[in-house]
Order: C-alpha cells, then sequence, then structure tokens
C-alpha cells in the first residue's frame, strides 16, 4: 500500500468506528491491525488484533493470516500466540497446532495462562478428544492451585491415552516435587510411570506411599498389581510384601516373597538380601526357612542350617516332609543332618523310612550309638514296625553293655510278639533272652 491509501483506508476506518456499534466492529479493527502491521507498528498492530477478537462479528480468517506474520516476527509473544490458538480453534484448525499455540501462550506470557484455562474449558467438547488440550488444561489447573481438579484431568488422560502419558508425566514430576505429600499426584505419577514402562521408579513410588498413607492402600495395590500384570518384578512383589506384612496379612505376604525371589533367582546378593529379611520378618514360615536353609547349606555351614531347620521342626511338625527335601542330599556327611533327617521322620510317623535311616546312620555313624539309641526308643514307643525297632534297639543296649536294660526291652518284646502272634519275633527274642538271661546269670 503506499503512503496515499494508507492515509485513505485509515480515515475509513475511523469513520466505521464512528458510525458502527463497538461489537460489531471486529473488520473494522482487523483492518487497522493490518496497516498497523504494513506500518511496522507491531504492538498497535496486536491490540487492534485483540479488540477485533472481543467483536461479535469476529473475522477469523483474516486475524489468522495476520497473526502468523506477527508470531514470525516475535515468536515469543505469549498474547499472540494465544489469539493464534483462539483463530484456529474457531476456523476448526489442525487440534494440534491449536493447543501448542495455548501451551507456548502460557509458556511465554503467564497472564494468558487464565486465558487458556477458560478458553479450552469451554471448548472441553470440541476438544475432549485431543489429549494435549486436557494436559494442557491440568497443568494449569495445578499452577492455579486446583490440585483436585488438574489431577483428576491428568488422570483421566493416563487412562484414556496412554501414549500421552509423557507430557504428563513430567507435569506430574514437577507437581510431585513441589508437594511430596499430595498423594493423589503420587498415584497419578505412578500410574504414568506405569504407562511409559519406568516399572522400577513406579514400584519403589508406590511403596513409599504404602508406607506413608496406608488409608491408600487399596489404591496402590491395584497399580502395582497393574505392575505385574505388564512385568512380574521383584520391585512390585516386594512393595505387596510390605503391604500384607503390615497389615499382618503373612500369607499373602510370604506369597509374593516367594515371586520376588523366583525374580531374583540370578541375582545372588539382591537374592540373599531380601531372603534374610524374610526370615527376620516371618520366622514361621516353612518354605522361606527351608529356603534360608538351602543357602546356608550352600554356604558350607552345617550347622547352622541344622539349628535352623530344628527349630523349624521343632516350632512346627508339618515341617517335617520340606526339611527332609532341603537336607537329603547332604545327611550322607554330616551326622547332625542325619540325626536330623530321623528326627524329621519321626515327627512324620514314617516309621520304616526312620527305622531304614536309623539303620544306615548306625552303620555310617558307629560313634553315634548313644544318639541312636535316644531314636530307637521313641520308635519302639510311638512307632509300628512289627517289634524291628524293638529287637534292634535291645541289641544296641546290649552291645553297650547295659544288659539289663536290653533284658527289659526284650523281655517287653516277647509280650508283645505273644500277644500280637507274631511267631518269627518270638522264637528269635526268646533265643536272645535265655542268651541275656545267661550273662546276667540268671536261670529263667
Amino acid at each position: 500500500m503506499d503512503g496515499n491509501r494508507q492515509r485513505h483506508a485509515r480515515e475509513m476506518c475511523f469513520q466505521a468506528s464512528q458510525s458502527i456499534a463497538a461489537e460489531y466492529q471486529g473488520f473494522v479493527h482487523a483492518a487497522m491491525a493490518q496497516i498497523q502491521l504494513e506500518s511496522g507498528q507491531l504492538d498497535s498492530a496486536i491490540e487492534e488484533a485483540r479488540q477485533a477478537s472481543e467483536c461479535v462479528d469476529v473475522p477469523w480468517q483474516r486475524l489468522e493470516g495476520l497473526l502468523r506474520r506477527v508470531v514470525d516476527q516475535d515468536p515469543q509473544h505469549g498474547y499472540v500466540h494465544f489469539l493464534l490458538g483462539k483463530a484456529l480453534l474457531a476456523l476448526e484448525g489442525p487440534a494440534a497446532e491449536t493447543v501448542d499455540h495455548f501451551d507456548q501462550a502460557t509458556r511465554h506470557d503467564s497472564v494468558t495462562r487464565e486465558l487458556v484455562l477458560e478458553t479450552l474449558r469451554e471448548n472441553r467438547e470440541i476438544l475432549q478428544d485431543v489429549p494435549a488440550a486436557l494436559v494442557l488444561e491440568g497443568t494449569l489447573l495445578l499452577q492455579r492451585g486446583d490440585r483436585t481438579g488438574g489431577i483428576e484431568l491428568l488422570g483421566q488422560v493416563l487412562r484414556q491415552s496412554p501414549e500421552s502419558s509423557d507430557a504428563v508425566l513430567r507435569t506430574l514430576q514437577t507437581q510431585w516435587d513441589q508437594d511430596p505429600d499430595d498423594v493423589e499426584t503420587g498415584l497419578a505419577l505412578a500410574q504414568a510411570l506405569n504407562n511409559v514402562d519406568q516399572l522400577r521408579r513406579a514400584c519403589r513410588l508406590l511403596a513409599d506411599l504404602a508406607d506413608r498413607f496406608p488409608e491408600h492402600q487399596v489404591a496402590t495395590i491395584d497399580l502395582l498389581q497393574e505392575v505385574l500384570t505388564k512385568k512380574p518384578i521383584a520391585e512390585a512383589h516386594q512393595a505387596l510384601w510390605d503391604i500384607h506384612l503390615n497389615n499382618n496379612e503373612r500369607d499373602k505376604a510370604v506369597h509374593h516373597v516367594r515371586l520376588a525371589l523366583e525374580d531374583l533367582a540370578t541375582e545372588a546378593d539382591a537374592y540373599r538380601s531380601l531372603l534374610e529379611t524374610a526370615h527376620r520378618q516371618v520366622p514361621e514360615s516353612i518354605w522361606v526357612s527351608c529356603r534360608m536353609a538351602e543357602l546356608v547349606l550352600a554356604d558350607g555351614n552345617d550347622a547352622n542350617a541344622e539349628s535352623l531347620l530344628r527349630g523349624l521342626l521343632e516350632s512346627n511338625l508339618t515341617a517335617a516332609e520340606q526339611v527332609i527335601q532341603v537336607i537329603e542330599p547332604r545327611v550322607e556327611d554330616s551326622l547332625e543332618l542325619a540325626l536330623l533327617r530321623v528326627d524329621a521322620l519321626l515327627a512324620s510317623s514314617q516309621w520304616t523310612a526312620s527305622l531304614e535311616a536309623l539303620r544306615k546312620l548306625t552303620k555310617d555313624f558307629p560313634d553315634a550309638h548313644d544318639r541312636c539309641m535316644e531314636r530307637y526308643r521313641v520308635l519302639m514307643e510311638r512307632g509300628d514296625t512289627e517289634l524291628a525297632a524293638n529287637v534292634e534297639f535291645g541289641m544296641l543296649l546290649r552291645e553297650a553293655g547295659q544288659i539289663e536294660e536290653a533284658t527289659r526291652v526284650f523281655e517287653k518284646t516277647l509280650d508283645l510278639a505273644v500277644d500280637h502272634g507274631i511267631h518269627d519275633k518270638e522264637h528269635e527274642v526268646r533265643l536272645t533272652l535265655a542268651s541275656l538271661y545267661a550273662d546276667l546269670g540268671r536261670e529263667e
């Protein structure tokens, strides 16, 4: 435009402004904005564009082109980004670009935050399928101090559009860093971490939340279970272990520690650390104690393993079978473990197996006759081995020089053989008794 035409255009705009109601001067302001822009008066052009946007008859299409030119000249002018976002919204332009301009407006000019927030709220129905719009609105609510509304919106995005979790994560992390005592922010952040597969960070955060906010354990457990559906990692099981243990749900706790240890099977130090912790906290657990004993046996410390398993067996006789399985590979080389195996067999009423184990123990460890006799006595009094244990116990007593006690054992055994009609044993016992009587100088 040459100078004369520009002056003429200004005069026409002035005359129009005098004769048209203010709310219908949108085209006039748009024209003035263009004149100002052509004249290099950027601030005046922006002011005219602002006034045009507030009219009833806003010429958005004309304003869009003008505002794009302003943005090119001053890309950090927040308010211009806001106006361009509104223009694109009115013209049903690309949603992503629209939201991007709103976002840049809030970044470059904090004064525009309320304007953007109000615009997003008014157009939520239009932008409901644009996750970035909900993220921005939620972020602005948080910045305003409306934590409940902001977290609710961001949580909605996480549930409906997991692919937007990266953007949500940045916002929530900032908010959490500012206020680590807001549990709703923490839960939303954990959900975002889970969505972007930062599972271990999510588990650590959820463990912290469960410890500090026990009233929110249901939500915490749900999120940990969600992590486990993605990948059965030890950290999730450990967090659930702690929660259930604090609630005195010991069986559930042991279930999760078992799963955690399975995941840590190849990480020796982590496995040992978790197992030792579990054993301190639930020493009554048969499974945990047996795994701990296996670890101690692998270290070559048979005495400690025997002590641990004996304590378990004495406190819970139902552990006998598991105890036997743990020590079975080592009984050949260890008297204490061999004796423990016999005790476990006796505890589980495996009379025949107990007798066989005692026979082998007596043969393999000749110096352990006294300790074997204690177990023979138990087997004789409680077991059912068709008097075989009685005979062998009596013979051990005889070998140990305890002739009188051996005689009493065989006399009792003879009575039992007669009462139960065990004729083969009866004959054997009578012969042995005759020999014992001779040793005692008796003629019975």
